[in-house]
């Protein structure tokens, strides 16, 4: 949304999730590479940043980037500048950095995970989006856009919500937040094969009651 309301909304948008990429790739998808720097790299190639040039990269779960290419990062965001992957020739970028993470950032600058200065840098305008479970008022539009998405995605017919099933999924509290919610709409969606999803087709994961339980212990004691 970010992007769209903006002036760079008919440029590029890129996402990367620096948890799932491990260090090297992690550099060489971010910045691009030059052909010889490692086996199989038998031609240039740019990068996310080159290819988002006048648009805007989302570095997912931007905690777990491996410290040793935050400096890079630093650079790009202070400077406008990076190298590719094997060069020393520096590159302009004009791109907008957005980070997101579950982690707490400023833990991490303290263990050392992450660089202060980056986190300075980075946090020129911070969001915080509230856990599920203090937005119930949100549960229900979001229940019923993740059904619509389910539908579409196994070619099924439009389903609908019981009330009584509605009610379930916002008296519950949601230690796995969207992701959680998504899954036990998607079970449902499997498993029953009726128009209207009934309170017995919902299956909440065990992990996520028994932590939903102490949370709710923790608070009410």
């Amino acid at each position: 949304m970010i992007h769209e309301q903006s002036a760079r909304a008919n440029k590029p948008f890129s996402v990367i999730n620096c948890a799932s990429l491990p260090r090297d790739l992690m550099e060489s998808e971010l910045f691009g590479y030059v052909r010889g720097c490692f086996t199989g790299a038998t031609t240039d190639r740019p990068g996310r940043v080159e290819y988002a040039a006048g648009g805007t990269i989302l570095l997912d779960e931007i905690g777990d980037l491996p410290l040793a290419l935050q400096p890079k990062l630093l650079t790009l965001l202070q400077d406008g500048t990076f190298q590719r992957l094997g060069s020393d020739r520096m590159h302009e970028a004009d791109v907008r950095i957005i980070g997101a993470t579950h982690r707490n950032l400023i833990e991490s600058c303290s263990s050392g995970e992450f660089r202060l200065d980056l986190y300075y840098r980075l946090s020129v305008v911070s969001l915080e989006v509230a856990p599920l479970r203090l937005r119930k008022r949100e549960i229900p539009k979001l229940a019923n856009e993740l059904l619509r998405r389910q539908c579409q995605l196994f070619k099924m017919p439009m389903r609908d919500f019981a009330d009584e099933t509605m009610q379930l999924l916002v008296d519950h509290d949601w230690p796995g937040n969207v992701r959680e919610l998504e899954n036990v709409i998607e079970r449902a969606c499997v498993f029953s094969d009726a128009a209207m999803i009934e309170p017995q087709s919902l299956q909440f994961d065990r992990m996520t009651l028994r932590q939903s339980k102490q949370s709710h212990d923790r608070i009410f004691r």
